[in-house]
């Protein structure tokens, strides 16, 4: 549960709660490093499980959503990439 908010001066304000505002930008060095396929804003073309262009490569996140960066968002195409990870996994052990 938050308490308080500390400001990187060291000032120290109490809270019970704090939104996040969201950006509207991605940084996209880790798709970029793969070499895996962009659309024209810079982020990750994803198929719904979160596949990249690249074998073995999934992306989740603000990496690969066209919406403001959002943390609900972010972990629901996460855990879609991580089922699809483990399944792709499952199959190619048996």
């Amino acid at each position: 549960m938050l308490s308080s908010i500390v400001f990187q001066n060291g000032i120290e304000i109490h809270r019970e709660a704090a939104f996040i505002t969201p950006s509207f930008y991605s940084t996209n060095a880790i798709g970029q490093g793969f070499s895996c396929d962009l659309d024209e804003y810079g982020l990750i073309v994803v198929d719904y499980l979160g596949r990249t262009s690249k074998k073995s490569v999934y992306a989740a996140g603000d990496p690969a959503q066209p919406s403001p960066s959002e943390i609900v968002l972010s972990e629901a195409t996460g855990i879609q990439a991580a089922m699809a990870i483990n399944t792709n996994i499952s199959i190619e052990k048996f």
